[in-house]
Order: C-alpha cells, then structure tokens, then sequence
C-alpha cells in the first residue's frame, strides 16, 4: 500500500524524507509545505502541492473511478485497502441542507493505521463479567487511541485471550478496523456498511455474542444497539469527546446511557497516548486509583 500512496503523491526527491516508519499523518494542503505528522514530531517537507496536484493525486488515489467512492467522498474521506483513510477538505456541495458531494480539494490527510498488539491487557480485567464483556464504549479526543484499543479488545473477545471467547461482529463503516494484516481474531466476522444498517443485520443473520464498532454519533445507531442489547448481545464501541460529562450534553448519549454501557474508558490527553485515564462504571463510578498506561501508540485514532 505504501508503494501505491508514493505513486499517487505530487512526484519529487521529496518523498525520500518522508519518515515512513513512523509517519502517522501525511497533511498536504494547496500552496502550503507537506507536513509529516509522527508521533513526537510535525516535520515539513519540501513539496507544496496546487490544488491541480491534490486534485490528480485523489483521482490517482480512486483509481481514475471517482464514482466507486462517491458515497464515501460525500462524507469527505475515502479509505484505501489496508485501512488507510483519506480525509478530504474543499467545498461542499449542499442540496436540502445534506451534502451532495465535495469539490475543489484543497486540502487532503492521509492517516496510517497500524496494529499495536497487547494495548487493551491492562484495560480487560476490568471490563468482565462471569469471563464476557461488559457493554463498553472507549470515549476520548482524536487521536488518543480509541480504535486502537477497540482493534485490541475485538482480538482478545473473539480469540478468547484474558477473557471467554465470543463470537463477533464487526460494524466497519469506514472500512478501518479491519485493515490488510491486522488480526481480529478467529471468531469474527465484518460487516463493512453503515452501523444503522449493520447492526440490525448482524443481530439477524450472524448471531453474534458481541458487536462492535467505530465512532458512535447518531440517535439511530444508538437505537440500533439498544435493540441489539434487548436481543441479548454485548457491545464494544468508541465516541468522540473529553470525558463523559462531554457525552451527556449530547442528547442522543443520554438517552442511551443508562441503557446501554456498563463501563466506560476514558482515554487520557494529560497523561499521554494511549493512557486509560479512568474506568467508569455503569453508574459513573470511578474503578481506578491511578491511570493505566497505554504505551507507546504508533498510530491512534
């Protein structure tokens, strides 16, 4: 996959100092220096991209079939096999207030996913009941570490690593959890569609013993777990915010709270990537006496 992003980028010597062992992020933005995003450093490189580049180097990345990737391009990022995920900036075009399609990109951020084994050991013990996972949703700011984690937790549930082995599922509607190489364990299965569509289905057809999923936001994929839950099934998920006093002004979350999590880990900023900050339970109590620490993430998200 590397091969095929060196293809598709601007061409030019600068390439070469592109960090790609470590790189995290690869930001180009119209008329600005290429910045390499890495885990303790931004470095900017000599390249500074047109709009005309960004727009031929997107194309590049679609395979000249812009089409194939015009639903995902609507919601401004494309994902190539492997995981990695394309985020797109530029003018969206609006039609009854939804949006229709971007054009004009000027800016594109290229993020690389890596697996990092061993990252959810220290969180599990406290995640359990009986030896099954308790409903859980991993909350913490981009790039903290929460896909991450989840990645981990699937492995562990589906291959029985810490805990009891359970059949799973997986919501992947940007097509990043299950990424070329990464292992989710024996016991899963992917979905890569819409949560609000996925869920409902796995309940259906793939009788699973815990779903999961990336980035939870709308009041539909919260029913959707809640029926899930009803029908018996555990849930590992992520969300976007600080802490959970963060979540409850977001009225689709407190709707589903009480319902839906047993345990909530907050991933940590102050104490550095990766770090679980604190494990709440279903009630908001706190579990921990001191963070638990993530190590060195080499990419989260």
């Amino acid at each position: 996959m590397r091969e095929f992003i060196w293809e598709c980028l601007p061409p030019g010597e600068w390439k070469k100092n592109v960090p790609w062992e470590e790189v995290e992020e690869l930001r180009l933005r119209s008329g600005r220096p290429v910045e390499a995003v890495c885990f303790d450093r931004v470095s900017e490189l000599a390249c500074r991209p047109d709009a005309e580049a960004i727009r031929r180097m997107v194309a590049a990345m679609a395979e000249h079939s812009l089409h194939a990737y015009a639903e995902q391009m609507r919601q401004g990022f494309l994902t190539l096999p492997g995981g990695v995920r394309i985020g797109l900036a530029g003018r969206a075009v609006m039609e009854a207030g939804r949006i229709v399609r971007m054009e004009d990109l000027t800016s594109v951020n290229i993020r690389f996913p890596r697996e990092v084994r061993g990252a959810a050991q220290s969180v599990l013990p406290y995640l359990l009941d009986r030896g099954s996972l308790r409903n859980t949703l991993i909350v913490s700011p981009p790039q903290q570490g929460k896909t991450t984690l989840l990645r981990d937790l699937i492995r562990c549930a589906a291959d029985g690593a810490g805990c009891l082995a359970q059949k799973c599922v997986v919501i992947d509607e940007r097509e990043e959890l299950w990424a070329e190489g990464f292992d989710l364990g024996r016991r899963t299965d992917v979905l890569r569609c819409a949560k609000r569509v996925g869920i409902p289905l796995a309940v259906r057809t793939l009788s699973p013993d815990c779903i999961a999923t990336d980035e939870l936001g709308d009041p539909v994929e919260f029913r959707a777990l809640a029926q899930a839950v009803y029908c018996g099934v555990r849930i590992l998920a992520t969300a976007h915010g600080r802490d959970l006093a963060d979540l409850r002004h977001k009225p689709f979350f407190r709707a589903a709270e009480g319902l839906l999590f047993d345990r909530f880990v907050l991933l940590s900023e102050e104490f550095g990537r990766g770090t679980v900050g604190q494990i709440l339970d279903g009630e908001g109590r706190a579990l921990l006496r001191r963070p638990l620490p993530g190590g060195r993430f080499s990419y989260a998200v």
